[in-house]
């Protein structure tokens, strides 16, 4: 491929809107590939659960990291990772 390919790329890892399509487009076809799976072991939950389930775990996790960058007053105590934490907390404790 030509170099403009290249350039294109790199200039593109620099965005913050193509890390996020390309990692909600990773945690699909990951959750797909796991649905896939299930679905041939005739288990409950298929590609479309799996897919949704890993999209919205990535969604969570981007909405995170965006509040950390974007609002500086919140840095101090609270890590992105403090949301899912509080997530699994809640359903453990219910």
């Amino acid at each position: 491929m030509g170099q403009w390919f290249f350039n294109l790329i790199s200039e593109a890892e620099n965005m913050r809107i193509f890390s996020g399509i390309l990692r909600l487009s990773l945690s699909i076809l990951c959750g797909g590939i796991l649905g896939i799976e299930r679905g041939k072991a005739n288990r409950s939950a298929g590609m479309r659960t799996y897919s949704l389930v890993c999209m919205s775990a990535a969604l969570v996790m981007l909405t995170g990291e965006y509040m950390y960058e974007e609002l500086p007053e919140i840095r101090p105590g609270w890590a992105p990772r403090s949301s899912a934490g509080s997530v699994f907390w809640e359903r453990a404790v219910l």
